[in-house]
């Protein structure tokens, strides 16, 4: 909008000296004429880019707005892997952010050392900040949790205390 009104001011300012310069009122006229041609066809180009960027940056933030909405996931999918050296007798994957039965997805008879199991969830609602708490205990009472889940498809192999080269109990990989 600047640059319009710039385009505009200058224009009309060059039909100003234009008129003022001329030494006959036909020649006057003449340049008067050409200036205010001059000056018109430049504020209708600049009005024609003013408008061209405000299109083009509604698109832009429209593709945005779609994209985020598109990229926000609502199921999560991940196999886990127990490579803790024991039994896991209680394995829990909840959300974060809404109250709701922790279903232990180790079983009755636990998860053997070398066993897998897949759990899948499903929010409708999730919005981009869900996250899901994952939770495990072993047989000899090791309790260990990730508290930052995203829903996502991923394997997650659950570590012994002894195994884990960080802070986080588990890695984001298949077992070898």
């Amino acid at each position: 909008m600047k640059k319009k009104a710039l385009v505009i001011g200058t224009a009309l300012v060059m039909a100003l000296q234009v008129a003022a310069c001329g030494s006959s009122s036909s020649s006057t006229a003449s340049s008067t004429t050409a200036a205010t041609e001059a000056a018109t066809t430049a504020a209708t180009e600049a009005a024609a880019a003013d408008a061209s960027t405000e299109a083009a940056a509604a698109t832009t933030e429209a593709a945005a707005e779609a994209t985020t909405e598109e990229a926000i996931a609502t199921t999560g999918s991940y196999t886990i892997y127990n490579e803790t050296g024991e039994k896991v007798t209680e394995l829990t994957v909840t959300r974060n952010d809404a109250t709701e039965d922790a279903e232990n997805y180790a079983g009755d008879a636990g998860l053997a050392d070398g066993e897998s199991v897949t759990v899948d969830k499903d929010y409708p609602d999730a919005t981009a900040d869900t996250t899901l708490t994952l939770t495990f205990t072993t047989e000899s009472g090791y309790t260990a949790s990730f508290t930052t889940l995203g829903l996502e498809e991923a394997p997650i192999t659950l570590l012994a205390a002894d195994a884990m080269t960080g802070a986080t109990p588990i890695n984001f990989s298949i077992p070898q």
